[in-house]
């Protein structure tokens, strides 16, 4: 028998792609076990979230880590399959839920078309920035890029807009958590006193140390939305079958709302460069993201789309609080409000850390009097967080679409479109015209939220 058919029988063997029998078989070859791959001896969950940490302590680039916590450098280790991964735990989260009203401000056919569009218009903004990346130093971040591209008042936006976004985002969590717990556990309870419970609660999470404290929650939180999503995929599915509203085919007084909604999914933008950073094959990166991120955009489109066709205009700004009491909605309303709380601290860490380097100085063994000192900074953040989701929870349609275009479209559009323009020299004219849609998109739609709440 040839060695080569030998070696094909041993593979198809019971266990014969397991890493115990790989590494059974090559030291009965007598190779050492320096010699051996390194993944041999890594398991797949493991590796998954040791990157996640790595990459989620570096979002936009930034060393998340605090005075006292030397955070990972982001290794090129992590394999396709766990970049992907990746993708979709950074791009797929409780915004989700949003969806079904933007729908109903767009109407059926607008909306249909204009989300689809403005993913899409995401998906090349983040290919843009990775050209942009690609001629920099690997541990360049977001605040770097737009240094090198219009000098520190570029980085100072940046980061700016990076704190707003993330803030928003937290605001956006005390509403949906607080509006989940109300129907789940807490009926006769105020939606502020529940926010202002959510804030106790927050507060202890925001305070720890040490990022590796966090990804646990992190990767719960993800399990949680995956779950959550195929509940509420199902039940929109049966409601659809159950219900006949009237739909509205074009809303084009409600249109900008629902662009400032779509624009609200771009939370995902920070952990591009990070998870690049990571990849063990860079070069397979832009085909990864791309296929992800037309996975992601297709489950939004069809969770916004069958919510809308189940409810119509009755539909909820959240699609949970539509579905009538049952096991099945209490387990996925519970999910998603678990989600939300092992996120928040994730989403709060780049803003507040943004904020403290103007305030603390980082050292490397600091005293106690200045640990609490930057705990009651926390603290103070996110209870003017706590008062500000209960003035947005009056109109949480309006309050979702402005942080997406206020916040959301400089980072996903304008600064990926100029740096691109001033650092690569590519495709000029179409640089010039994504900037400056993205300006009008973030002025109107701002405008029109502002004036929502006067």
């Amino acid at each position: 028998m040839s060695p080569e058919l030998a070696a094909s029988r041993r593979l198809r063997e019971p266990g014969g792609f397991r890493r115990g029998f790989l590494q059974t078989q090559a030291m009965n070859q007598g190779t050492p076990a320096e010699d051996m791959p390194q993944r041999w001896s890594i398991r797949l969950v493991d590796s998954i979230v040791s990157t996640s940490f790595a990459v989620e302590s570096h979002v936009y680039g930034l060393n998340l880590s605090d005075d006292e916590d030397a955070s990972p450098v982001v290794s090129q280790g992590a394999g396709n399959l766990n970049i992907a991964f990746l993708i979709f735990k950074g791009n797929c989260g409780c915004a989700i839920l949003y969806m079904p009203r933007g729908w109903m401000h767009g109407g059926l056919v607008l909306a249909s078309i204009l989300v689809p569009l403005i993913g899409f218009a995401s998906i090349w903004c983040a290919h843009l920035l990775l050209k942009v990346r690609l001629t920099m130093d690997r541990s360049a971040g977001y605040g770097d890029l737009m240094n090198s591209a219009l000098g520190p008042k570029g980085q100072a936006a940046a980061n700016l807009f990076i704190v707003l976004l993330q803030l928003g985002i937290c605001c956006t969590y005390f509403i949906v958590a607080s509006k989940l717990l109300q129907t789940t556990i807490c009926p006769n309870v105020a939606l502020d006193v529940l926010i202002a419970v959510m804030a106790v609660v927050m507060v202890p999470l925001v305070a720890l140390r040490k990022v590796a404290s966090l990804w646990p929650l992190s990767l719960l939180g993800t399990v949680l939305v995956i779950v959550g999503l195929l509940i509420v995929g199902s039940l929109e599915v049966q409601a659809v079958v159950e219900e006949s509203p009237e739909l509205t085919m074009l809303n084009w007084s409600g249109v900008l709302v629902c662009i400032g909604q779509a624009c609200f999914m771009f939370e995902g933008i920070g952990l591009i460069l990070p998870t690049y950073d990571a990849s063990r094959n860079p070069q397979d990166f832009t085909w990864i993201y791309v296929l992800v991120q037309i996975l992601t955009l297709a489950i939004v489109c069809a969770i916004g789309l069958l919510g809308y066709t189940a409810f119509g205009n009755e539909v909820s700004n959240l699609i949970l609080l539509n579905f009538p009491q049952s096991a099945a909605v209490f387990t996925v309303r519970f999910a998603f409000m678990l989600q939300v709380w092992c996120s928040f601290p994730l989403q709060f860490l780049p803003a507040t850390r943004l904020l403290e380097s103007f305030m603390f100085t980082p050292i490397s063994d600091p005293p106690l009097a200045r640990k609490a000192a930057k705990t009651a900074f926390r603290a103070v953040v996110v209870a003017l967080l706590a008062g500000l989701a209960v003035l947005g929870a009056s109109k949480l349609d309006n309050f979702v679409s402005l942080i997406g275009a206020l916040c959301g479209v400089p980072l996903a559009f304008i600064f990926p479109a100029i740096a691109h323009y001033v650092l690569v020299k590519e495709c000029v004219w179409s640089d010039i015209l994504l900037a400056a849609f993205g300006v009008v998109l973030t002025i109107l739609v701002t405008a029109v939220n502002v004036a929502a709440f006067g």
